[in-house]
């Protein structure tokens, strides 16, 4: 069977910075996984007595796999003093776990189609996504591949996950319909998710009623609906609710990740307060004035990384979508923070953006959680997201 590899723009230009990363990814990340295979690959390697020591102190059983004990100060052990990884330096990259030697990459597949992208968690892809206005858009120099095993790191769906969620037949479909949604920049980012909202539950609706096979009508009957002028002025013609923005999003990042990342300077009295969010909002656009498409990029990577519809194959596509509703909020937040309290806040706002996604987007579980905190919120119509995306 043939194969064929699409991908955005950045995933084909993507260079690890190495040491002149200042979010350095061996640093903080917790405990990194590796296969029973590639730890015996290690400790059979001929390497210095210096790296032997190390993997006999540093790596702990854990099931089946074996993981890296971070020091106390969040740093992995084969991490050198000039911040590169020792491991890689002495035996070459061949010698790390799948998870170092891949990353920030990710590879999914349907159908006969590859998607390659990479993570947002990535500072240095943070900083390509809101700096190069069309590193989202997809390659159209599509990849023939005979043999799926040539794609490092994929990592295939069974036909188990197939039968248990027949949705996943249409998961190209579905991605591309949500993408340009997104892409179109003849609106606003907040208006494009709100309708991607909007699309969403209508698809769900099926979804729910498992007529899965009526789902290429549905993409098309909701087609023509997104260019409704009434629509479209009505939608942005909605005003964010600072007081739900700021409950929502502190207590999402808050309570689920024990992080400071600065919104109290958005408070006064007690109360968030619209002046300084103002402030923080036109200084942001201020800055990104020549790069308005810093914000839609964030979203179409997140999209495309999370490959919409299915995420977490136990929710629905509606339930996916407001996952990454939940993202952006906390992420525009963040750059309305940042912006309004910093002088030089760029490089602080790839760090705490990434950071965010990292936090978010590292672990399925979390959709559970994220929606969770929506419907504490009573936050669960497309109209109410409206009020979080804007």
């Amino acid at each position: 069977m043939e194969y064929y590899c699409i991908q955005p723009k950045l995933y084909s230009e993507f260079q690890c910075m190495g040491n002149n990363c200042p979010d350095n990814c061996c640093h903080g990340w917790g405990q990194i996984i590796w296969t029973e295979n590639e730890y015996d690959k290690l400790c059979s390697a001929s390497c210095s007595d210096k790296i032997k020591e190390k993997i006999e102190k540093s790596f702990i059983k854990c099931g089946k796999d074996w993981i890296i004990n971070y020091s106390n100060n969040g740093y992995c052990a084969f991490l050198t003093e000039d911040r590169m990884c020792s491991i890689q330096r002495e035996l070459g990259a061949e010698y790390l776990s799948s998870v170092c030697r891949e990353y920030p990459r990710l590879f999914y597949n349907n159908k006969n189609y590859i998607l390659r992208t990479c993570n947002s968690s990535c500072y240095h892809i943070m900083g390509m996504l809101i700096n190069k206005e069309d590193i989202m858009t997809i390659d159209p120099k599509i990849e023939k591949i005979n043999n799926i095993n040539q794609i490092a790191g994929y990592h295939s769906n069974k036909e188990t996950e197939k039968a248990k969620n027949p949705i996943l037949k249409y998961r190209i479909d579905i991605f591309e319909f949500f993408y340009n949604i997104i892409a179109d920049n003849s609106r606003s980012v907040e208006v494009a998710l709100t309708l991607g909202a909007l699309a969403a539950q209508q698809i769900s609706k099926f979804e729910e009623k498992k007529q899965f096979d009526k789902i290429p009508m549905v993409l098309e009957a909701i087609k023509p609906q997104l260019n409704d002028p009434e629509q479209l002025k009505k939608l942005e013609a909605i005003q964010p609710n600072y007081t739900l923005k700021f409950s929502f999003v502190n207590k999402l990042l808050g309570n689920m990740y024990d992080c400071d990342f600065g919104f109290d300077s958005l408070i006064s009295q007690g109360q968030p307060s619209k002046e300084k969010y103002d402030i923080g909002l036109k200084k942001f656009e201020e800055e990104f004035e020549n790069r308005p498409f810093a914000l839609r990029n964030i979203v179409l990577n997140i999209l495309t990384e999370y490959f919409i519809s299915v995420y977490d194959k136990n929710k629905t596509v509606y339930q996916n979508y407001c996952y990454i509703v939940a993202c952006f909020a906390c992420i525009k937040l963040a750059a309305v923070s940042i912006y309004f309290r910093n002088k030089e806040p760029e490089r602080d706002f790839k760090i705490i953006s990434s950071s965010i996604c990292r936090m978010l987007c590292h672990n399925k579980a979390n959709v559970g959680s994220v929606l969770q905190y929506l419907k504490e919120h009573n936050c669960t119509s497309p109209a109410h997201l409206a009020l979080l995306i804007k």
